[in-house]
């Protein structure tokens, strides 16, 4: 029961939760570069309002660069993402 648990201290893996599940109830932000101020305040307002309902977020950098934006979708598919936004001005073709 509940009191058994807290009474050893016992904190829940989400990891394994969330792969029983199938769903993380994290978003996933790929962004170009999160120190220009513009980018931040968009990652900023997706971050709060994924926080108003229970999600995370998990933010990569990409610099601009196809390669990375490549790999951070690779990155977040394999991460399991509920959610993705990709805030960047590069084009990439996703087969």
């Amino acid at each position: 029961s509940s009191g058994i648990a807290a009474e050893m201290n016992y904190i829940p893996n989400e990891f394994a939760r969330n792969l029983s599940m199938q769903t993380t109830n994290t978003i996933g932000i790929i962004v170009r570069d999160i120190t220009n101020p513009f980018y931040a305040k968009i990652c900023r307002a997706i971050e709060n309002t994924a926080s108003e309902h229970a999600y995370t977020t998990l933010i990569l950098n990409t610099d601009g660069i196809r390669e990375k934006e490549l790999n951070a979708i690779r990155v977040m598919s394999g991460q399991m993402v509920s959610g993705l936004s990709s805030i960047s001005a590069a084009k990439i073709q996703i087969s």
